[in-house]
């Protein structure tokens, strides 16, 4: 049972992220090193649906092989951006107007999507470092 953990994990957050996607009622701007990202909701909330789809089939397939405090820091690194991303969105929406020209809010901050970016390539390299412990253990294993 432990070992379907990961990926039945990753098919619920990612039904749920995917879920959660379509209750924002706009398209998702990132503003990034002063350029702006427009990325259309129903193409977000695919991505989302793919990345929790690949990694939840890898996870499944290579149930035995992977490790599994690997994957559930991959699973962390990755899930975290996703719903900061949604968070910042939601909070967004029903902003009221600023009181000052200069007043930024927590979420506007460009270390906050630093942040966020980084903790989503540690998602990535995590899921890369993996694949590649798993390939070397089935590897291994074929060859006894």
């Amino acid at each position: 049972m432990k070992r379907y953990l990961l990926p039945i994990s990753y098919v619920f957050i990612g039904l749920l992220c995917y879920l959660l996607g379509y209750l924002r009622h706009r398209s998702f701007v990132l503003n990034y090193h002063d350029t702006f990202y427009v990325i259309d909701k129903t193409s977000y909330n695919y991505f989302i649906l793919y990345l929790f789809s690949i990694s939840a089939l890898y996870y499944f397939i290579f149930r035995k092989q992977s490790n599994l405090n690997i994957g559930l820091l991959n699973i962390v690194f990755i899930s975290i951006p996703i719903f900061m991303y949604l968070l910042i969105d939601f909070l967004k929406q029903n902003r009221l107007p600023k009181r000052y020209f200069f007043e930024n809010h927590w979420y506007e901050n460009e270390n906050i999507h630093n942040v966020i970016l980084y903790s989503f390539l540690i998602g990535i390299g995590s899921f890369l470092l993996n694949i590649t412990l798993s390939v070397k253990h089935l590897i291994k294993s074929l060859k006894s």
